[in-house]
């Protein structure tokens, strides 16, 4: 699941194999040994390859092994040939009824993913992510915080944390995880959204609008500054800026809570 921007020397071995082996071989069985490496390139970690390698990433792949499988079946006696089948069956049907749990959703895959490599950041990170989805933000928080301890200048760890911590509402924790962002990036529009909205919460209005105008500037597409702005705005009873702040979100993201605001 990592990119790598390095001539992979031992990818390279195993096509000049392939190729070799092609070489030797004739007709059907040199198309079928071929075809592993053709269907795999797109995704073999070569050089500069930013696509991860998956098991899907297998799917066409494996057609060439089912080919080479067939030729030697077709090599063989009837009953030879039927008892290698059956093999073969068995063991597909019992490596998929061992992989098939796991594909049950994106949290079991990348869990056993994890558990297989405990040090790899992007896969902590998507089991963050999907923890956060479902509303489990505690336990999405406590992956970051794996994340940050192996790299404490991790600004996507920094700044997902904080969005976990705004859903949470742990204001005095959003502060100190974007005032860490802020060394980092000082112009992370994330934390200053995420930072305004700690000010909003304790009534600090003016810093909140300043902090909503430096996401904004920040980031042009940061829509949800523009919507905080425009509620406050409603909140003090200015219909126009609010009107103007609003439709300004709704250019950039047409959401139901801005249509709703504006309604």
């Amino acid at each position: 699941l990592e990119a790598t921007s390095r001539i992979n020397f031992r990818v390279l071995v195993v096509l000049l194999l392939f190729a070799i082996a092609a070489w030797r071989l004739r007709g059907k069985t040199a198309w079928s040994v071929l075809w592993i490496p053709i269907t795999l390139l797109p995704v073999l970690a070569v050089s500069r390859v930013i696509v991860p390698l998956a098991e899907r990433n297998l799917y066409l792949a494996s057609v060439g092994f089912v080919w080479i499988a067939a030729e030697a079946l077709v090599r063989l006696s009837t009953m030879r040939s039927f008892v290698l089948a059956s093999a073969l069956c068995i063991g597909y049907f019992a490596v998929d009824s061992l992989r098939v749990p796991v594909w049950k959703d994106e949290l079991t895959l990348f869990g056993q993913a994890l558990q297989l490599r405990p040090d790899n950041v992007s896969i902590r990170m998507r089991v963050s992510s999907e923890l956060g989805r479902r509303g489990r933000y505690d336990e999405a928080v406590t992956q970051l915080d794996v994340v940050l301890k192996q790299s404490p200048d991790h600004l996507k760890a920094l700044t997902s944390k904080a969005g976990f911590l705004v859903l949470t509402k742990d204001w005095d924790a959003v502060e100190a995880t974007c005032a860490r962002a802020f060394e980092v990036d000082p112009n992370s529009a994330i934390c200053h959204l995420d930072v305004g909205m700690a000010d909003l919460y304790r009534e600090r209005r003016d810093q909140a609008w300043k902090r909503f105008d430096r996401a904004y500037e920040s980031n042009p597409r940061m829509w949800q500054a523009l919507f905080q702005q425009g509620t406050m705005a409603l909140d003090a009873g200015d219909l126009p800026t609010a009107v103007k702040k609003l439709e300004a979100a709704l250019v950039l993201s047409p959401s139901a809570p801005a249509y709703t605001m504006l309604g």
